[in-house]
């Protein structure tokens, strides 16, 4: 296996688990938000944990040759 390959991998499962991880924040917030504000937050969280499950593979694509 490449490296590049391996680094996308871990990018994979580490964006992987920030979803899981930010997408149970963001549902707790929206659960304890009382003001159209706070549940603005809990998008934002959620938005950003797709992001990071698209990004992290891409960026371990790249850092994956530097290290190996």
């Amino acid at each position: 296996m490449s490296p590049a390959i391996a680094g996308a991998l871990v990018g994979a499962a580490l964006g992987l688990a920030n979803l899981i991880v930010l997408s149970r924040l963001a549902e707790s917030i929206e659960l304890k938000a009382k003001a159209p504000e706070q549940k603005r937050g809990a998008g934002i969280i959620r938005m950003v944990a797709w992001v990071d499950f698209v990004v992290f593979p891409i960026v371990g694509y790249f850092v994956g040759p530097l290290i190996g």
